[in-house]
């Protein structure tokens, strides 16, 4: 599977060029996930209700997504994922794992 994902502009119109597209669990409860390398909302779909099936079970999807730039770092003392529109990854933020919805 090498294939070749396309380039994403950032807001200050620069290339982002991803080279893979992974999903996180987010929160202290892993109650969101974060899939990043992309903005393709229906891609990220598919991974992030994979997420949510590990975490919580059979059933379970993620909802509630907007897309944005994403950096692992700090805030607050805290390990997590930053909104950083110059050094972030292209992501889709799903705020929400919920039983049943689509």
């Amino acid at each position: 599977m090498n294939e070749q994902l396309a380039a994403i502009e950032r807001p200050n119109g620069k290339l982002y060029r991803p080279r893979r597209v992974v999903a996180y669990a987010c929160g202290e409860d892993a109650e969101s996930v974060l899939v990043v390398g992309t903005h393709d909302y229906d891609r990220a779909q598919v991974l992030a209700n994979e997420i949510a099936e590990h975490i919580a079970g059979s059933g379970y999807v993620a909802v509630d997504w907007s897309t944005g730039w994403y950096r692992d770092g700090f805030e607050c003392g805290e390990r997590r994922w930053v909104h950083d529109d110059v050094r972030g990854r292209a992501g889709v933020f799903f705020q929400e794992i919920v039983e049943g919805a689509s």
